[in-house]
């Protein structure tokens, strides 16, 4: 690699939230960023 490449990972993203709720309720949608190994973990959290 010469210093004008940079390295980069691959990253999928994760996303978890309620699967419904009532007009008006508040909710939270957490994403996550990880690489593909570490899928099961980010589901765990």
């Amino acid at each position: 690699m010469t210093s004008n490449q940079k390295q980069v990972d691959l990253v999928e993203c994760s996303v978890f939230s309620l699967p419904e709720i009532i007009t008006g309720q508040s909710f939270m949608v957490q994403v996550f960023f990880h690489t593909s190994k570490q899928s099961e973990e980010a589901k765990i959290r």
